[in-house]
């Protein structure tokens, strides 16, 4: 990006940007050369390095979070920095019951993005952040199995739970 001269010309949105390397001093999700008045539009983008010192370089100066990375970009104020999982090594696609970025992109409409990497139809409202739209599939969650309830006094009770077959946490509301 250091080849571009006119301010206002990059528009960024809907990227995932990740580094799971672990070698090296220096281990960017994102490095740009280009300061942040190039950029028309930043925003909407998942930053993620998982073992590196800082999150991202703009400008010749480190960000070492999200927050400073915002700062740097004086935009970026929808995107996020969570940790993600993939398929595989060479499968990018997200793991559906993993991700935190189900519905968290923006629409892009010029040109209108309609379709994702695999040809499947993006969501029109809330599209997923990367190049994969994706259904989320929460994971499954069973009741326990049985519950008891002592009288320790006339205000407080002991609520004892066996666990279901998946060892899911119990959440009293």
């Amino acid at each position: 990006t250091t080849g571009i001269a006119t301010n206002n010309t990059l528009n960024v949105r809907n990227n995932i940007f990740y580094n799971s390397q672990t070698a090296g001093a220096q281990r960017y999700s994102v490095f740009s050369g280009a300061t942040a008045a190039r950029y028309l539009d930043i925003n909407y983008n998942e930053y993620y390095t998982a073992s590196g010192v800082n999150l991202g370089n703009i400008g010749a100066t480190d960000r070492a979070n999200l927050a400073a990375w915002q700062t740097g970009t004086g935009k970026d104020a929808n995107s996020a920095s969570l940790p993600l999982q993939f398929v595989s090594a060479t499968d990018l696609h997200l793991l559906p019951a993993n991700c935190n970025l189900n519905g968290l992109g923006t629409p892009i409409t010029v040109p209108a993005i309609t379709t994702d990497i695999d040809g499947d139809t993006r969501n029109i409202a809330t599209p997923d952040m990367g190049a994969d739209e994706y259904i989320y599939a929460p994971p499954a969650v069973l009741e326990p199995t049985a519950v008891t309830a002592t009288a320790i006094s006339q205000t407080q009770i002991d609520v004892a739970f066996t666990r279901n077959a998946n060892l899911n946490n119990v959440l009293i509301v």
